[in-house]
């Protein structure tokens, strides 16, 4: 045998203990280094541009993969809607994370209920987000937050009052729908909701789509609380915009200096 054939063949090799690593791991498979497995097969039923209302299905991958880097293991939701972020959070925290929901639907209580049937470690409250009391999640610190609910500046503060003493010291606080939707990616839905919110136009291409949830963002910011931002947010596509927040601090370094590694 020929070494170009044998090289061929070693690399082609290669490339198939790739590839089925890589989908054993897209299905769920667990490896033996994988605590939970990566199970993102339901994010074929998001959306992307069309969706309106729900994350997208880049979104939802994104805070997927958030989830699954930190591990929370308290986590809290205000809107429930029709569990698409829920469903998500649950795949990637995996039964050590508990995930209480919170929303004032009817019809969101009913789906609620299936996953309750299904999901140990989910709990749902059918109250409002303002109604929030640590002892719902039994007096516990929160490691995670996401706010995809009622889009009202004065909600989300009360909200943010009421749940601020529950906050680990390191916990992340997302927001959904922060970003702005740019005209030149318009879908028909997108026209039909400005021409209801004509006074949201940011430029004349520029449109905020939740400016209540920037505000809202901003005022956490400009309180004094502590909380630094991120903005994922593009309008190189049409994107809802997610807000990441967390206490800005000073990483802590050991004590002792070895001055062999100085620079």
């Amino acid at each position: 045998m020929s070494l170009g054939i044998r090289t061929y063949i070693r690399k082609h090799m290669q490339r198939e203990t790739y590839i089925g690593s890589f989908l054993r791991m897209l299905t769920g498979e667990r490896l033996p280094s994988t605590r939970i497995p990566l199970t993102i097969d339901h994010l074929r039923f998001y959306t992307e541009e069309e969706a309106m209302g729900p994350l997208q299905r880049s979104e939802a991958l994104f805070l997927y993969a958030i989830v699954q880097v930190i591990r929370p293991r308290l986590m809290v939701e205000f809107g429930f809607n029709e569990g698409h972020s829920a469903i998500n959070f649950l795949k990637a925290g995996g039964p050590n994370m508990t995930l209480h929901s919170y929303d004032i639907s009817p019809q969101a209580q009913e789906i609620a209920k299936k996953f309750q049937q299904d999901y140990s470690n989910f709990k749902f409250h059918f109250k409002s987000q303002t109604d929030f009391t640590p002892q719902d999640i039994g007096h516990s610190q929160v490691d995670l937050v996401f706010i995809d609910a009622s889009h009202n500046l004065q909600l989300n503060q009360q909200t943010w009052n009421a749940l601020e003493v529950s906050l680990a010291s390191n916990a992340m606080i997302i927001v959904h729908d922060t970003g702005t939707w740019n005209r030149e990616h318009f879908r028909p839905a997108n026209h039909w909701f400005t021409e209801t919110q004509p006074r949201n136009w940011i430029t004349g291409n520029e449109f905020a789509h939740q400016p209540e949830e920037r505000r809202f963002v901003n005022w956490i910011v400009e309180k004094g609380s502590g909380f630094v931002a991120i903005h994922f947010h593009s309008l190189n596509v049409l994107r809802h915009g997610i807000t990441v927040l967390q206490r800005g601090i000073i990483l802590p370094v050991p004590s002792t200096h070895d001055a062999s590694q100085s620079d």
